[in-house]
């Protein structure tokens, strides 16, 4: 089954030696549209891009958020081959090595997104570069969190689901504590999702996540942090999506969903 109003690409990544397949979701009507669209740049998208391009299809429709333009990043690799990719590059730092051996190319991935990718969208789509979405389960959302508080340029929002937070005993929380040391301005819109059967460990980490954030008052911060009941680190993707695209598209942030 072909999914309407998509198309891919080939991104050839000199930076880390990877072909990337990229998946695009054109909303109905993009030719005929004027003004240039935010992005949702939705990492793991050989799992989730078809459930991730419905979703936004029918929020659009329903007016719940605006039209935008998905853009999902695939290895498109066998499993095994896949999970290495990932471990690869949405990890920060080198740790757990007996068990992630490709561990810690999160820094050069980075540098993937900001020279490569969102250039390569830019060229070739009627975007708004100063309006862009990151979305990641897991290890994805690891890296988007990664990304909130050692790139903050490179994203205006945020929607992280189910965190890989323990990652090195905790560097997150570290890189955080460094961004808020030499700034209280973070200008972003950030949704955390995760499932109340997720684990203990994603629970515990985004609660801490959740009482911090409260704490520092960053300037500019918009962010909500949300569990939903009998949903898993397998089943939460999808309603965890649809709630947070629409958090962070709110026009009026102190106007319920």
């Amino acid at each position: 089954m072909v999914i309407p109003n998509t198309q891919r690409h080939v991104l050839e990544s000199a930076i880390v030696d990877e072909t990337f397949k990229l998946h695009v979701y054109l909303p109905r009507g993009y030719q005929e549209m004027a003004d240039p669209l935010p992005v949702v740049y939705l990492l793991d998208a050989e799992y989730s891009f078809g459930a991730v391009a419905y979703i936004i299809r029918r929020l659009i429709k329903d007016d719940l958020i605006p039209p935008v333009l998905l853009v999902g990043v695939a290895y498109e690799q066998p499993y095994e081959e896949y999970y290495a990719r990932r471990e690869r590059d949405f990890t920060p730092t080198r740790a757990h090595l007996s068990d992630f051996p490709n561990a810690g190319f999160g820094e050069g991935f980075a540098q993937v997104i900001r020279e490569e990718l969102i250039p390569f969208v830019n060229g070739h789509y009627k975007v708004d570069p100063a309006d862009k979405t990151i979305t990641g389960l897991s290890f994805s959302g690891l890296f988007s969190t990664y990304l909130l508080f050692k790139e903050p340029d490179l994203f205006q929002r945020y929607v992280i689901v189910s965190p890989s937070l323990w990652w090195d005993s905790g560097i997150l929380f570290r890189y955080e504590e460094d961004y808020r040391a030499g700034s209280d301005v973070l200008a972003a819109r950030v949704f955390f999702g995760a499932g109340e059967q997720d684990g203990p460990n994603i629970l515990s980490d985004l609660e801490h996540m959740e009482e911090l954030l409260g704490r520092r008052r960053y300037q500019r911060l918009d962010y909500q942090v949300r569990l939903f009941p009998d949903e898993t680190h397998r089943t939460i993707l999808p309603i965890a999506v649809s709630h947070g695209l629409r958090f962070v598209f709110l026009t009026d942030p102190g106007q319920p969903e």
